[in-house]
């Protein structure tokens, strides 16, 4: 949860319910903003009510769900376990998080509906990012892209992992 942002009241409660149904490693829900950010993407545009990680990962390359790390209710014993953290001082680290975990999920509950309320903040650092910040930021994402997908050889051969390494 962004400091920025507000969850609805069920989102947890949905989330938890969605998780242990299907014994999910993560959950991901839609979101909703202000009348200024209608269009943002990254909506949640998948159907299903789960999908196992490769699956996820093809929703993904169609875009039909997002990166970012709100939305989601993610079991603590899932990152641990296949060592999923955050990659330090960079932008849009978000991504190879949300990459990694697909790669490793085995089941992902989808809740229907938007139950996180995204706030944008003309002054958070995404909005002031500055183009140098971002070009090296997305070089170390690509290079940590890389060094996932060579670390196991059941990745190496997934052209669906290299679309979203694209």
């Amino acid at each position: 949860l962004d400091s920025d942002d507000q969850i609805t009241p069920t989102m947890v409660e949905k989330s938890m319910i969605a998780v242990l149904s299907c014994n999910a490693d993560f959950s991901i829900c839609d979101f909703f903003s202000d009348a200024q950010n209608v269009n943002r993407g990254g909506h949640l545009r998948c159907k299903e009510h789960y999908l196992n990680g490769m699956d996820a990962l093809k929703a993904f390359n169609k875009g039909l769900i997002g990166v970012s790390a709100w939305g989601k209710i993610v079991k603590r014993s899932f990152l641990r376990d296949n060592s999923i953290g955050f990659l330090p001082g960079i932008i849009n680290e978000d991504e190879p998080w949300f990459f990694k975990m697909l790669l490793y999920a085995r089941n992902i509950a989808i809740v229907q509906g938007a139950l996180y309320y995204y706030r944008y903040n003309q002054n958070s650092i995404m909005s002031n990012a500055r183009m140098d910040k971002s070009i090296s930021s997305n070089k170390l994402i690509l290079d940590e892209y890389l060094r996932i997908i060579n670390s196991n050889n059941n990745f190496k051969d997934n052209k669906d992992i290299y679309l979203a390494y694209m």
